[in-house]
C-alpha cells in the first residue's frame, strides 16, 4: 500500500487487515499537518512533519497505547524516507 503525506507516496508494508488502519492513521497525520499550515502560514512541509513527530513522541511519552505506537512507527519510517530523499 502507499501512504501520501503531503503530496508524497511512500510505500508500505502492511499485514492483512491492516489498511483501514493505516488509512486512519494516513488521514489523521495529514489533518495534524493541515493545523500546522492553518496555524503557522509560512511553514514548510518538512518543518510540518518535524512538528508533527516532535508533538507525536512528547505525547507518546505519556501514555502510549497499541494504536498510538503503530503511528509513531509509521511517522518514524516517513521520517527515515524523508531525510533519505533529501540527502539524495
Amino acid at each position: 500500500m502507499e501512504l501520501s503525506i503531503l503530496g508524497r507516496t511512500y510505500p508500505v508494508k502492511i499485514g492483512e487487515g491492516q489498511r483501514s488502519e493505516l488509512m486512519a492513521i494516513e488521514k489523521e497525520i495529514q489533518n495534524q499537518l493541515n493545523q500546522y499550515k492553518i496555524r503557522y502560514e509560512n511553514i514548510d512541509h518538512q518543518d510540518c512533519l518535524s512538528m508533527a513527530l516532535i508533538e507525536t513522541r512528547v505525547d507518546g511519552t505519556k501514555s502510549i497505547d497499541p494504536d498510538e505506537q503503530v503511528m509513531i512507527t509509521d511517522l518514524r519510517r516517513i521520517e527515515a524516507l524523508l531525510d533519505a530523499s533529501l540527502s539524495a
